[in-house]
C-alpha cells in the first residue's frame, strides 16, 4: 500500500475487508495525516458522513452551545451540460426532496 501502510490479516495471512479500523489502526491514520488535514479526518470517522456532506460543512453548521453538527447540504459532482450553472461542482441541500 501506498505510504507503507499496511492491510490487516487474518492468522490465515489473508487480507480483512475494508470497513472499520481498529483503535490502534485509527490513532496510526491520525498520526500520518498531516495536521492541517487531521481535523477533517476525525470528523470523518467519528460522524459517518459521506465525502460531499464533508466538505459541505461551513461554521455555521456548527452549534457550540448543544454540542450538535448539523448536516444541511451536500456538494456533488455532475457534467457541465447537467449544471444549470456551467459548475461541476454543486451544492445541493438536504433533506433530500422526492430523490
Amino acid at each position: 500500500m501506498p505510504g507503507g501502510a499496511a492491510l490487516r490479516q487474518t492468522q490465515g495471512g489473508e487480507p480483512v475487508s475494508a470497513g472499520h479500523v481498529t483503535p490502534d489502526e485509527y490513532r496510526r491514520i491520525l498520526d500520518a495525516v498531516p495536521d492541517k488535514y487531521r481535523l477533517m479526518v476525525q470528523v470523518a470517522v467519528e460522524t459517518g458522513l459521506r465525502w460531499g456532506e464533508l466538505i459541505a460543512l461551513r461554521p455555521r453548521h456548527l452549534d457550540f452551545t448543544h454540542a450538535t453538527l448539523t448536516v444541511e447540504e451536500t456538494i456533488v459532482e455532475v457534467p457541465k451540460r447537467a449544471s444549470t450553472t456551467g459548475q461541476r461542482m454543486i451544492v445541493k441541500p438536504y433533506p433530500k426532496d422526492n430523490e
